[in-house]
This record gives C-alpha cells, structure tokens and sequence, in this order.
C-alpha cells in the first residue's frame, strides 16, 4: 500500500472486519508509528488521525484484547499524528488540533501542543470506548512525554520550571476535556494531580526525566540508540506509576497487573520521533 492508500483503508475499516483485515491494518499503522518512518512534517490532518485510530483499534481487537484497552491505544496512535496536524481542524470527535510550528518550543506557544497531545488522547479514546480511568491515566502520559520530548535547552533549574508548567498544561488540559473519572470536580482534581505527581514527584517530573534521558550528563551525542531506550525506559515507568495512581482511585475495578495497560500506552508511541529527538542539537543538555 502506499503511505495514503493505507491510512484510507484503516479509516475505511469497520470493527467487524475479520481477523485478517484488522491485522492488516494495523501493521500499516504500526509501520507508519515504527523505526523506520517520522512523519513529523509529513503526515498530519483529520482524516490521518482517524486512520490511525481506526486502524489500531481494529488490530488490537483482532487480537483479543480487552476493548477498552483498545480504545486507549487507538487513542495514543492517533495523538500520536494529530500532535502534528498542520492548521485548525474540527475533527469528528471534537478534538480542535491549533496550527503550530513543528520546531516551535512548547513554552513560546503555550504549550498548545502538550495540551493538544494530551486531549486528543483522552478523547479519541474515550470515542472508541475507553473507561474514563484509563483513557485519562493514558492521556496524562502522553501529555508529559509531549512536554519532555518539547523541551527547550534550560539549564537545571530553568528545566525544573519547565516541568512544572508542563505539569500544570497537563492537569488543565485533562480537567477541561472532562477527564479523571465519573465523580464531583474535586475528586477528579484528586486523581488529575495524582497523575501529573505520579502520587507523590514533583509536577512535571516525567517531562524533565525525558529531558534528562535524552541529553543528560554523561551521554554522548551520537549514543542514540542508548538514549532513545532511557527515554522509553522513563515512559515505561511513568505509565507503571499512573496506573498505580489509576488503581487506587474510587470506584476503581482495574486488573492488579499493569503489563496490558503499559503495552496500550507505549505501543503506539511514534518511536521514529524519539530516536529524531535524541539525536536533535536543539534540545536540553542538563549539566
């Protein structure tokens, strides 16, 4: 399949295709999010990101997985392009992506494209039928890997300020698109804290600790292969701790395991775009 044909098809599938066709459509997705494509300034849009979320959730319930989790990653996969998106488009599922500059800094835009990442997670995964608990724990990592994989070349403690703005982009952008469960406004900003705090760091701690992964002390500037794994080893640990967060809220009746739900978060991740940011000059080099 060409590049467009395939996202076409994966937009096209409905969710009672047979095996074959989910699989196959989801291989085209994960082709497209995998090694060997960054389709930071080539792939972006409403109907892309539809593609990709259709095609994903298709693949990851021709393989028997819970549904909902499903829903989490079609969700990942689609921020995943919409993060992307050049111009404003009003997408089916109500997610407004604003016209950012690819190589703009989260801080000089306000850090539209972390809350954008962040939002499009939650919501598409919540269209595809995601419970509201993990579609927001999955939409908080996504929101502060965004931050971490945006940030700007601060020195120690200009990166901590940092953090802690993305930190704050991500709880606003989670309370304003709904997220943090079914109860009162008070308790969702109890569970949409927990996630940014990871129960306990300082907010925005994953943000810098990506930062840090990726041009920390010690690294080398052509170890990428090294860094990109720190950064993915971050990310894993991050979606660990949410989900942890995640069990321990009210009401909660999730699986004690968290393997299934780290898979739905990371999976789906544009691993191309993180192998482009280890490698990239232009970002933080910690002391």
């Amino acid at each position: 399949h060409s590049e467009a044909g395939a996202l076409e098809y994966c937009l096209e599938l409905k969710p009672a295709e047979n095996l074959s066709s989910g699989l196959e459509a989801g291989l085209q997705v994960r082709y497209f999010l995998g090694a060997s494509v960054d389709f930071r300034p080539r792939i972006g849009g409403a109907t892309r990101a539809q593609g990709v979320a259709a095609g994903t959730l298709a693949m990851w319930k021709a393989a028997g997985i819970d549904p909902s989790l499903a829903a989490v990653a079609a969700g990942v996969a689609a921020s995943q392009v919409m993060s992307f998106a050049e111009g404003s488009t009003k997408l089916d599922w109500g997610v407004e992506i604003k016209a950012v500059p690819a190589a703009a800094s989260a801080r000089r835009n306000g850090f539209q494209r972390v809350i954008d990442a962040c939002t499009s997670t939650f919501k598409v995964a919540r269209e595809q039928g995601a419970d509201e608990l993990r579609a927001t724990g999955a939409a908080a990592v996504v929101g502060l890997a965004e931050g971490g994989i945006l940030s700007d070349g601060r020195t120690d403690a200009g990166l901590n300020e940092y953090g802690a703005a993305v930190g704050n982009a991500v709880f606003q952008a989670l309370m304003n698109a709904g997220a943090g469960g079914p109860g009162p406004k008070d308790q969702r900003e109890s569970v949409c804290t927990a996630l940014v705090t990871l129960g306990g760091l300082r907010a925005g701690e994953v943000a810098i600790a990506v930062a840090q992964a990726a041009k920390g002390a010690g690294r080398q500037a052509r170890d990428t292969a090294s860094a990109a794994n720190a950064v993915l080893g971050v990310l894993q640990r991050a979606t660990q701790a949410a989900y942890v967060v995640l069990c321990g809220c009210p009401g909660a009746q999730l699986p004690a395991d968290p393997g299934a739900f780290c898979r739905a978060v990371l999976e789906p991740l544009n691993i191309a775009r993180i192998h482009a940011f280890v490698n990239d000059s232009v970002y933080v080099q910690t002391r």
